[in-house]
């Protein structure tokens, strides 16, 4: 979807900018496990002991991603620095901070529309990137051993092989929601918690809410902080 605005960033996409950058150091990192090592999806003493818990195949494609996202940040810092007096431009690790300091020089440049887009496209990317296949979800964690449990699509219960026991799947999602209840974070990484707990909540809904002031957020440099609670009882309100 484009920007209301044809040559500068407009209000929302600024937002959407802001909450990106902040989550992209975390993603990086995420990523960089991805690309290392096989995501095992269960067995005891992380060995698969039959086909639903073997190795996921090791996606190559999250080296590629990862790359393409930290090209089109650098490629913005080239551009903006040329607006800029003087400086240098910054290192990997402290892109985002840098991008997130001159947001307000980024979005009343001509190219900012265009710059937005690219790196979100590359952001999405990205997660795809690192997510499990879609048929396969994380139930939780066992309560005796603390193993992560993952599970197929569509199944109701889930075994912890090495303790033997059997849960129900929405059992251990809503305990693993209820230990995170306090935790704060921007629009990108709640949703992502949030989806660990299998409940679907799309940016462009979260951002919304947060502007038409349906659900409680905090206004910080880096963008708008949401609670995993306040973002859970605004979409039991507007279940309702």
């Amino acid at each position: 979807m484009k920007c209301d605005c044809s040559s500068t960033l407009c209000p929302e996409h600024r937002q959407s900018f802001l909450d990106i950058l902040a989550d992209v150091p975390g993603r990086l990192n995420t990523m960089n496990v991805s690309i290392m090592k096989q995501a095992v999806m269960g067995g005891q003493g992380g060995k698969p002991t039959n086909d639903d818990d073997r190795p996921l195949p090791v996606n190559l494609g999250a080296a590629e991603a990862q790359k393409a996202l930290m090209v089109a940040l650098a490629e913005v810092c080239r551009r903006v620095r040329h607006c800029l007096p003087e400086g240098t431009l910054p290192t990997y690790a402290a892109i985002p901070a840098w991008l997130t300091n001159l947001m307000p020089r980024i979005v009343a440049h001509p190219e900012s529309v265009d710059w937005y887009h690219r790196i979100r496209n590359e952001y999405e990317k990205a997660g795809k990137a690192i997510d499990l296949p879609p048929e396969r979800i994380r139930a939780g964690k066992c309560t005796e051993c603390h193993q992560v449990l993952y599970t197929v699509e569509g199944h109701e219960k889930v075994r912890c092989r090495p303790c033997n026991i059997t849960y129900p799947v929405w059992e251990l999602q809503t305990l693993e929601l209820s230990h995170v209840m306090n935790y704060v974070a921007g629009a990108a990484m709640i949703i992502k918690v949030l989806e660990r707990a299998e409940i679907k909540l799309k940016f462009k809904t979260l951002t919304s809410w947060a502007d038409r002031g349906q659900v409680t957020y905090t206004e910080t440099a880096d963008g708008r902080i949401f609670r995993v609670g306040d973002v859970l009882k605004t979409i039991e309100t507007m279940r309702t």
